[in-house]
């Protein structure tokens, strides 16, 4: 399966009532979500103490 394919079929589950926009804020909540639990890491990091 390439990116291609991949993409298509992950349309697929998209919830057909979400308006571009609100398929925008979703998609950035998703990547500040994940960049808040990678930051928690690195602030965990003893070297970042120093």
């Amino acid at each position: 399966m390439n990116i291609t394919e991949y993409q298509k079929q992950a349309m697929r589950t998209l919830n057909p009532m979400m308006t571009q926009k609100d398929i925008l804020i979703n998609a950035v909540m998703g990547l500040c979500g994940e960049s808040g639990e990678a930051i928690d890491i690195v602030k965990k990091w003893p070297c970042c103490y120093l």
